[in-house]
């Protein structure tokens, strides 16, 4: 029984391992993706023209 107990002890702490890597991977995701999205918003606020297409090529 004490056998038992110890293998599902160790797989419940592998998967919480594997759970917690994840999370951070989902963060470090979402934070990149902010940053992302807050450069582009600068972008198009500062030169309009990206919005809608118009700005003449370079």
């Amino acid at each position: 029984m004490e056998d038992r107990v110890e293998a599902l002890t160790n797989a419940q702490s592998t998967k919480w391992m594997e759970f917690s890597k994840m999370a951070d991977s989902m963060k470090e995701l979402s934070h990149s993706m902010l940053i992302q999205s807050t450069n582009n918003t600068r972008k198009i606020r500062s030169n309009p023209g990206i919005q809608n297409n118009t700005r003449e090529p370079s």
